[in-house]
C-alpha cells in the first residue's frame, strides 16, 4: 500500500514537473519525501522546481518590462522607454535587445541634440541677418533721395581709397577701387586714366615669369569679378594665391566673393533687390539717370541674370553716351 501510494506521488510530480507546473510538482515530490525521507531524487527535483519557479517569476518580470519599454519607444517617449530596458538589462544583463534599444535611443536623442543645435544656430544666424538687414536697409532708406550731390560723395569716397592704395603703390587694390568709382559715374576721365596708369606700371614692373603668371590670374580674376562671374573670378583668385600664397589682395577678394554670394542666398537678398530696384525706378522718373544706374548696378550684384534690371541698365547706358 506504501508503495503503491509512493509510485503514484512520484508518477504525478513527475508529470506536473514535464508540464511545468512546478508548484503542483513541488507539492507532490514533498509528499514523496513523507513516504520515503531518503529519495534524494525528489529532493533535487524540488530544488530545481523552486530555481525554474523564480526564473520562471524573473522571466514574467522581464516581459512586462519589455513591453512597457517597447510601448514607451513606440509613443517616442524616450526618456521612459530608456528607463525600462535598462531594468530590463538588471534582471538579464546578457540580453541583447534592451541593449540594442538603448543604443538606438541614444542616438535618436543625439540626433534631436544636434537638430536642436543646428535649429538654434538657425534661428541665432536668421537674427544676425535680420539685424544686418535692417542696418542696410537702414542706411540704403538713408539714400534713397539721393542726388547727384549724393552720388558725388560716393564717387569721390572710391576715389579717396584709390588713390591712397595708388601712392603706396597696392596697384591691384587701386585698380578694383578706381573700377568702382566707375560703376558709380561711368563716364569720368580720371579712373579710367588711372587703370591705365596702373595696367602700364604693373606690366613694367613684373621681372619674372612668376610675376608675370600671377598678374595674369589676378586680371582674369578681377575682370570676371566685375562681371558679376563669381564662380569664375573665385577660381582665378584661388590659382593667384597658388602661385603667391602670402598676397593679400586675392585672399581680401576671395572673402568678399563669399560675402556677397551668401547675401544672395539669404532671405534679406530679395528685400534689398526690391529696395535698390525702386530707389533706380524713382531716380529714373526724376530724371537721375547717374543714381539710377548706381541702384541698378546693386541690384545686379545680387541678382546678376534678372532681365528686367539689366533692360533698364542697358537703357540707361543708352541715355549717358
Amino acid at each position: 500500500m506504501l508503495e503503491q501510494e509512493f509510485q503514484v506521488a512520484l508518477n504525478r510530480a513527475n508529470e506536473y514537473f514535464q508540464k511545468e507546473d512546478y508548484v503542483a510538482a513541488i507539492a507532490d515530490y514533498r509528499r514523496v519525501l513523507e513516504l520515503k525521507p531518503e529519495e534524494e531524487f525528489a529532493r533535487l527535483r524540488i530544488v530545481e522546481a523552486d530555481r525554474l519557479l523564480q526564473q520562471q517569476a524573473l522571466d514574467e518580470q522581464y516581459a512586462k518590462i519589455i513591453l512597457a519599454a517597447d510601448g514607451y519607444y513606440s509613443k517616442k517617449e524616450w526618456e521612459n522607454s530608456q528607463e525600462q530596458y535598462e531594468n530590463a538589462l538588471e534582471i538579464k544583463p546578457e540580453d541583447q535587445y534592451p541593449r540594442e534599444q538603448l543604443s538606438k535611443i541614444d542616438n535618436i536623442l543625439k540626433q534631436q541634440e544636434e537638430q536642436l543645435l543646428a535649429e538654434q544656430q538657425a534661428e541665432a544666424e536668421e537674427e544676425r541677418n535680420r539685424l544686418e538687414m535692417e542696418q542696410q536697409l537702414k542706411l540704403e532708406q538713408e539714400r534713397q533721395n539721393m542726388n547727384d550731390t549724393g552720388l558725388d560723395l560716393i564717387y569721390n569716397d572710391f576715389l579717396t581709397n584709390a588713390d591712397k592704395f595708388f601712392e603706396n603703390k597696392s596697384y591691384n587694390v587701386a585698380r578694383a577701387w578706381y573700377y568702382k568709382a566707375l560703376d558709380v559715374k561711368h563716364n569720368e576721365s580720371y579712373p579710367a586714366e588711372q587703370i591705365v596708369e596702373i595696367n602700364t606700371l604693373v606690366k613694367a614692373s613684373v621681372s619674372n615669369q612668376r610675376d608675370r603668371d600671377y598678374q595674369n590670374l589676378i586680371d582674369r580674376a578681377d575682370s570676371s569679378f566685375r562681371a558679376n562671374q563669381l564662380a569664375v573670378a573665385r577660381g582665378w583668385y584661388n590659382r593667384a594665391l597658388s602661385l603667391k600664397g602670402d598676397e593679400q589682395y586675392p585672399k581680401e577678394q576671395l572673402e568678399e566673393i563669399s560675402r556677397i554670394i551668401a547675401e544672395r542666398l539669404t532671405g534679406k537678398s530679395e528685400m534689398l533687390f526690391g529696395s535698390y530696384m525702386e530707389q533706380a525706378g524713382n531716380s529714373y522718373e526724376t530724371g537721375s539717370y547717374n543714381v539710377s544706374r548706381y541702384w541698378l548696378k546693386k541690384a545686379l550684384e545680387l541678382r546678376p541674370d534678372h532681365s528686367e534690371a539689366l533692360e533698364q541698365f542697358k537703357e540707361i547706358e543708352l541715355k549717358l553716351k
